[in-house]
């Protein structure tokens, strides 16, 4: 979706991703970010992908979600790139700050691997690095 925002994370009982609340957003006449409260809409979903830039925000799913939170609201993550959820992965400038994107991407290969290994994806024999 394009000129949205996430307003909050919605999971079921088992704190299992279900969907995400978005609101509109528009720029004013300063140019700067506004959004539409009564834009609310909902998304079915069952994973959340942050594409954040340089600045790490804090969102309010963070603490839906019992996601550890270190310094400059960066997640903290494990050396599988695994959040304290279990199935949220991160990586980038959400765990680094801000840092080259060669690392983001190296993050971003590093969590599918682990990804695919906590799926049960490398037993199988047409799955390759």
């Amino acid at each position: 979706r394009f000129n949205a925002l996430p307003k909050k994370a919605l999971v079921d009982e088992n704190r299992h991703v279900v969907g995400l609340e978005i609101l509109e957003t528009y720029l004013d006449a300063n140019n700067r970010l506004q959004t539409k409260e009564e834009s609310v809409q909902t998304l079915p979903a069952d994973s959340i992908i942050l594409a954040l830039g340089f600045e790490a925000k804090r969102f309010s799913f963070y603490e839906e979600l019992d996601l550890a939170i270190g310094r400059s609201n960066t997640l903290i993550v494990n050396e599988n790139k695994e959040t304290s959820h279990p199935f949220i992965f991160a990586g980038g400038d959400v765990v680094r700050g801000a840092n080259l994107v060669v690392n983001a991407a190296l993050d971003g290969r590093e969590a599918a691997f682990a990804i695919a290994k906590k799926l049960g994806a490398l037993s199988d024999p047409y799955f390759t690095l």
